[in-house]
């Protein structure tokens, strides 16, 4: 008797087990966060959009730019393209470029800011993942 409720057992954790290897990772899973370069080189900065981990399905992640700051950039000095971004599925990160447009700014050190604003397919990292990069605006070249 006690072999066969042994055996019983066994089998169950290893159906156990089996399911939980197996698990395909949802959407409300994984976290959305943002990295950046620390300022902008001659008007360019990279932004990079993480997933903690890969998604079975795409991840899309709206983008806002932001006025939160004493000398924050506005947003029409901010440029990139492919706002919302996507990040397919089994992708852990996608890449933008932004562009500076310092044109009619006065000299000075300012900040652009960047927020996750929205994500469907993951959940943002924080409510609002906000990351600041430095721009150094000197006669007109960045």
């Amino acid at each position: 008797m006690f072999k066969a409720i042994f055996k019983v057992a066994a089998w169950v954790l290893f159906c156990l087990l089996a399911l939980s290897c197996s698990k395909d990772v949802k959407g409300s899973d994984v976290l959305a966060y943002l990295s950046a370069d620390d300022a902008f080189v001659e008007g360019q900065a990279r932004l990079d959009i993480n997933l903690t981990e890969a998604s079975s399905s795409d991840v899309t992640v709206t983008l806002g730019v932001g006025d939160v700051k004493e000398n924050a950039l506005k947003s029409s000095c901010i440029g990139f393209s492919g706002n919302p971004v996507t990040i397919s599925a089994g992708a852990t990160e996608a890449t933008i470029t932004l562009t500076l447009n310092s044109e009619g700014l006065e000299n000075g050190r300012y900040q652009a800011v960047i927020s996750i604003i929205n994500v469907t397919g993951a959940t943002a990292h924080k409510t609002l993942d906000t990351i600041y990069i430095d721009a150094e605006i000197s006669s007109g070249v960045q």
